[in-house]
């Protein structure tokens, strides 16, 4: 049986929250879909305009990162009892522009040090 986290807020507009999740780093925040999608936990369909919770994960595919679209009900009862070491954040941290930045940096750090040692 799950337990829901009382201790942790969701996350809002202003606030994200960052945690582990089986091991991959995930950044979660709120947003309004522009485009209408189907939920990651639960197959429904997410219409446009609605809110819905965005879970960006880190490392879970080599080389980038994916994202998953999830309502707030099924983020509270289904991914947030799974989520480990979770810290909030301001909302600019968990969004798309960051996450990206945030990868292409370590990306590119470790393309310079592969570069280094052929020399």
């Amino acid at each position: 049986m799950m337990t829901i986290l009382h201790d942790v807020n969701l996350p809002s507009r202003r606030s994200a929250l960052k945690a582990l999740h089986k091991g991959a780093e995930v950044w979660v925040s709120l947003t309004v879909v522009k485009k209408p999608y189907f939920c990651k936990a639960c197959s429904g369909a997410i219409g446009v305009g609605e809110e819905v919770v965005v879970a960006r994960y880190k490392d879970r595919r080599p080389g980038g990162s994916d994202h998953h679209f999830i309502h707030p009900c099924c983020f509270r009862e289904r991914l947030l009892p799974l989520l480990r070491q979770v810290q909030q954040l301001p909302p600019g941290e968990a969004g798309q522009v960051a996450v990206n930045k945030r990868l292409r940096r370590r990306r590119g750090n470790a393309s310079r040090r592969a570069r280094g040692r052929r020399r």
